[in-house]
C-alpha cells in the first residue's frame, strides 16, 4: 500500500477514535439515573468516561462535570406522588374552526427522570406556520396503564408512549438538540404527538386529522424517531455503547469508500477498526430488530420529515448518521442469522427509496406502489394499511382528493374494495391482481370479491411474492394484447360481491394434478432460515408424482426435456438474470449438485441460512433461486401435460387463464353460482392466483387455437 494510502487510514482512525471519545462524553449526560439530564458528579465523586472500542482496553478520561441543581424541597413527581393529588379526568375541547387547526403539546421539563410526564396543549393553524417538532414511535399494545397531567388534568397513556416522551423530554434539554434548535430554529417545546394530538374515540376527527398528516410530518422542523429503550433487546443499557461507536464508525467509512469485493471487505475490518468479530455488531444490529421498523403508520413518519433524529434508549443521533451506516453494512460481506434484523434490513431498504422519491419527483408515489412496497409492515387497524399511506401518495394522486380520503367509518371490506375500484377505474387492474385472489384472503374478510386484494393478508407467513418480481426480466404472456378490465353490477348478489371485474380472457387448460405446499417462511424476500428436510420431503413427492402424471397427460411429450422442464419451472426460469446471481452453465448437473448438498445437510438436521446460499457459485444461486420461487407454492401439471407453480390453495380442476395485457398466467375457479348482468345469466369465476406456467411465459399460446375462444370473463 503506497505511504499517503496509510497515512489516510492513519487520520481516519484518529478521526474515528476522536469522535467515540465525544460520544462517550455525551452519553454520561443521560445515564446517571437519579437526576434528569445530569452526570452524577452531583454525588460529589470524580466522573470518568469509559472508552469502548477506541483506545486502551479499560481506558478512562476525566471531563468537566455537569452536575443537575435541584431546587430545595423538590420532590419526585412519580406515581405515588401523583397518586395524592386530587386531579380530575381530561376532556378533549374541539378543534375548532379552520380545516388545517391541529393540537401541539409543551412539555415541561423535570428534574428527576421518574417525574410523571406533565405538558400544556393547546390548538395551533398550520397556515400559520407554527415551529413545531413531531414524534414518531411504536404504538405497542394498546394499555393505558400509564397517567401523565395534560393542562392539569389526568390522562391515561400506554408504557411506551409514557416511555418514549421521557426520552423525548430528556432530549430538549440536552445540549445536543439545544444546538440542533439553534441551527434550525425548532420550537425545543412544542410536539405534536398523534396518541395525545388526536382524540382517538372521535371518528370524525381522527378523519380530518389523517388528511392532515402529510402536511403535519412535512411542515414538523423535526421528527423524533423513537425506537425504543435498548432493554427491549439483546443489549442492555450500558453494552449499547459498543453499538453506537460501531454506528459512527460504519458511517465515517461509508464517507470515504464503498468495498466492491470480499478482499476490500476484509480490508476495511483493519483500515477502520471494524472487526468481524467484535460483540458491538451484535449490539449494533439489535437497533434493526426494533418494532418501529415493522410498523405501516411510522413510514410517512420518515419519509416526510425535513430533518429526523433518532432515539434508542440513551443514544440519539441523526437519521443519516444509522442511514450511513447501514449503507456500508450492506457493502461488508458480514452473516446475519436473526430473521427480525434481516426483516428490518429489508424494511429500511424500503424507508430509504421512499426517501429518495421526493428528490426525483415532485409527484411523489401512487398509493398502489406504496402498498406493494409495505406489504410486509404490519398494523393493528386493518384499514391502516391504506389510510397510514394517504399522507405518502403523490399529489397528483386522485386517491389524496375529494373522492378519497380516510373514513374510520367505513368497513374494512368497503375500504378495500373502494380502493380496489379505484384501481381499476385508473388502469391498473395488471399491477393490481398479483396481490388479489383467494391465495391472499384472510378469514376475517372471505365476503369481498377475489379480484380485490386484501391488504390485511400480504403479509401472511405463508404468502408468496408475485410471480412478476422473482424475475428481473419481465414475463410476456399475452404479448400484443391491451388491458381490458371494466366493472359490472351485478343483481341479486351479496352487498360486496355485486361487484364484478370483466376481464378478456383464454382459457388455456385445467389442472390434472396438484402437489401440497412447500410450507416455509416466506416473510422475507431472501429466506434466511430454511429447514432443508421439509424442502427434501416436498421436492420428492412433487418431482416423482409430476413425472408421472405428465407420461399420462403429454402422450405429444410438450417437452423435449421433461427433467430440464422441472428444474425450470422449479426456478421460474429466472436462474442467470440476475447481475448479484452466478451464471448457472450446465442445469442439470448443478441441480443434482444442490440436492446432494441439501440431502447431506438433512442427515445433519441442520438449517440452510444466508450464509450457505451466498450466490456466489451455481450450486447456491440454484437453491436460492428455487426456495424462493417455490416458496408457499405447489407444483401442478394440466391436462395437456403443461408444468407449473401455483397458489397454494388450487385445487384439481382449477383453470389456466391468459388474461389481456396481463403478463403472466392466473388460475381461476368456476363459481357454484350463476349471476345476473344487464339482463344476461352466467356463471363466474373466482380469482385464484398468479402463476408461473412453464412453456406459456414468453407468449407461447397466444398464437395457438385452445380449448376455447377468447371471450370476456366475470370474477366474482
Amino acid at each position: 500500500m503506497p505511504q499517503s494510502d496509510r497515512t489516510s487510514d492513519k487520520q481516519i482512525r484518529e478521526k474515528l477514535d476522536i469522535g467515540s471519545i465525544i460520544s462517550a462524553v455525551e452519553q454520561q449526560l443521560k445515564t446517571y439515573p437519579e437526576h434528569e439530564y445530569c452526570d452524577g458528579s452531583c454525588t460529589g465523586q470524580q466522573i470518568l468516561n469509559k472508552l469502548s472500542l477506541s483506545g486502551e482496553p479499560g481506558g478512562t478520561m476525566s471531563r468537566k462535570t455537569q452536575p443537575r441543581i435541584v431546587p430545595t424541597g423538590r420532590v419526585c413527581q412519580d406515581g405515588t406522588w401523583l397518586e395524592q393529588q386530587n386531579r380530575t379526568p381530561f376532556e378533549y375541547s374541539a378543534l375548532g374552526s379552520g380545516d388545517a387547526v391541529i393540537r401541539l403539546v409543551r412539555i415541561k421539563h423535570a428534574y428527576f427522570p421518574k417525574d410523571i410526564i406533565e405538558c400544556d396543549m393547546k390548538n395551533v393553524d398550520l397556515n400559520t406556520n407554527p415551529g413545531f417538532a413531531a414524534l414518531s414511535y411504536y404504538w405497542g399494545p394498546r394499555v393505558f396503564n400509564c397517567q401523565m397531567i395534560c393542562n392539569g388534568k389526568l390522562m391515561a397513556i400506554t408504557a411506551t408512549l409514557n416511555a418514549a416522551l421521557k426520552r423525548v423530554r430528556n432530549d430538549f434539554y440536552s445540549n445536543y438538540f439545544t444546538m440542533f434548535v439553534d441551527n434550525f430554529g425548532a420550537n425545543e417545546h412544542l410536539i405534536w404527538v398523534d396518541a395525545l394530538c388526536i382524540n382517538q374515540n372521535d371518528e370524525v376527527e381522527r378523519d380530518s386529522q389523517v388528511r392532515l398528516m402529510r402536511r403535519i410530518y412535512s411542515q414538523a422542523t423535526v421528527v423524533h424517531v423513537d425506537l425504543g429503550h435498548t432493554d427491549l433487546s439483546r443489549s442492555n443499557r450500558s453494552e449499547w455503547f459498543q453499538g453506537y461507536d460501531l454506528l459512527k464508525r460504519l458511517a465515517s467509512a461509508a464517507k470515504d469508500i464503498v468495498p466492491t469485493s470480499r478482499r476490500e471487505s476484509e480490508d476495511l475490518y483493519s483500515r477502520f477498526g471494524i472487526y468481524p468479530t467484535h460483540p458491538a455488531w451484535v449490539t449494533y444490529l439489535d437497533i434493526f430488530a426494533m418494532p418501529w421498523f415493522q410498523r405501516t403508520w411510522t413510514v410517512q413518519d420518515v419519509v416526510l420529515a425535513k430533518n429526523a433524529m433518532v432515539r434508542f434508549g440513551d443514544f440519539t443521533f441523526s437519521w443519516s448518521l444509522l442511514s450511513q451506516s447501514f449503507k456500508m453494512l450492506e457493502h461488508l460481506e458480514f452473516d446475519v442469522k436473526s430473521k427480525e434484523v434481516v426483516r428490518g434490513f429489508e424494511h429500511l431498504k424500503i424507508l430509504e427509496r421512499l426517501i429518495d422519491v421526493p428528490k426525483h419527483d415532485s409527484s411523489g408515489m401512487n398509493l398502489l406502489s406504496l402498498l406493494q412496497l409495505t406489504t410486509d409492515f404490519s398494523v393493528s387497524d386493518p384499514k391502516d394499511k391504506i389510510h397510514a399511506l394517504l399522507g405518502l401518495a403523490g399529489v397528483n394522486d386522485q386517491l389524496n382528493g375529494p373522492h378519497f380520503t380516510a373514513d374510520y367509518s367505513m368497513s374494512t371490506e368497503a375500504l378495500y374494495l373502494r380502493c380496489g375500484i379505484y384501481f381499476v377505474r385508473t388502469n391498473c387492474a395488471d399491477q393490481m391482481l398479483p396481490f388479489a385472489g383467494l391465495q391472499h384472503r384472510s378469514s376475517q374478510l372471505r365476503e369481498i370479491p377475489s379480484w380485490v386484494p386484501d391488504w390485511s393478508s400480504q403479509s401472511n407467513v405463508h404468502c408468496s411474492p408475485p410471480v412478476a418480481d422473482l424475475r428481473p426480466t419481465a414475463y410476456t404472456a399475452t404479448p400484443g394484447t391491451k388491458l381490458h378490465a371494466r366493472l359490472k353490477i351485478a343483481s341479486s348478489s351479496p352487498k360486496f360481491r355485486s361487484n364484478i371485474l370483466v376481464m378478456k380472457r383464454k382459457i388455456v387448460d385445467r389442472l390434472a394434478f396438484v402437489s401440497e405446499t412447500l410450507c416455509l417462511d416466506n416473510r422475507l424476500k431472501t429466506p434466511n432460515d430454511l429447514e432443508a428436510m421439509i424442502f427434501l420431503h416436498w421436492h420428492q413427492t412433487a418431482e416423482r408424482q409430476t413425472f408421472l402424471h405428465y407420461d399420462k397427460s403429454s402422450p405429444r411429450q410438450i417437452y423435449t426435456d421433461i427433467l430440464e422442464s422441472f428444474i425450470c419451472t422449479l426456478l421460474m426460469d429466472s436462474v442467470d438474470e440476475s447481475p448479484q446471481m452466478t451464471e448457472i452453465r450446465n442445469l442439470k448437473t448443478t441441480y443434482s449438485f444442490a440436492m446432494s448438498a441439501l440431502q447431506g445437510i438433512a442427515r445433519d438436521n441442520s438449517k440452510i441460512s444466508l450464509s450457505y446460499l451466498e450466490p456466489k457459485n451455481e450450486r447456491d444461486t440454484l437453491l436460492r433461486r428455487m426456495l424462493e420461487a417455490c416458496s408457499g407454492r405447489k407444483v401442478a401439471v394440466t391436462q395437456r401435460g403443461l408444468i407449473g407453480l401455483v397458489p397454494r390453495c388450487t385445487k384439481l380442476g382449477d383453470q389456466v387463464n391468459l388474461f389481456h395485457g396481463v403478463s403472466v398466467p392466473f388460475i381461476t375457479r368456476d363459481s357454484e353460482r350463476s349471476l345476473t348482468i344487464e339482463g344476461h345469466t352466467g356463471r363466474p369465476v373466482e380469482l385464484v392466483g398468479d402463476a408461473y406456467i412453464h412453456g406459456l411465459m414468453r407468449g407461447e399460446a397466444m398464437g395457438l387455437g385452445g380449448n376455447s375462444d377468447e371471450e370476456d370473463v366475470w370474477i366474482c
